[in-house]
């Protein structure tokens, strides 16, 4: 194989491995938002899918640019999935 080839292959596994890492990212963010909707506000387990949605949000800001909103009602940082897909 080339250097030339070799350097192809590598950045288009890099490229490949940064997508799946943000699908990873938004799957989990939305698998938590879907969880959010199915709790009852207040308890342990709708602050705890707060904090896993959250978690995936900064890390979709922070490595992605993604825009974001807060929502202090519920304590959500809120992510436009379709604005990022």
């Amino acid at each position: 194989m080339s250097e030339d080839a070799k350097h192809a292959a590598d950045a288009l596994s890099e490229a490949e491995d940064s997508y799946n890492n943000l699908q990873d990212t938004i799957n989990s963010y939305s698998n938590a938002r879907d969880n959010i909707d199915s709790l009852t506000q207040g308890t342990q387990e709708f602050k705890d899918a707060i904090l896993e949605a959250n978690d995936a949000a900064r890390d979709l800001i922070e490595l992605y640019g993604v825009a974001s909103r807060y929502n202090a009602n519920t304590g959500l940082i809120e992510i436009d999935e379709n604005a990022i897909v």
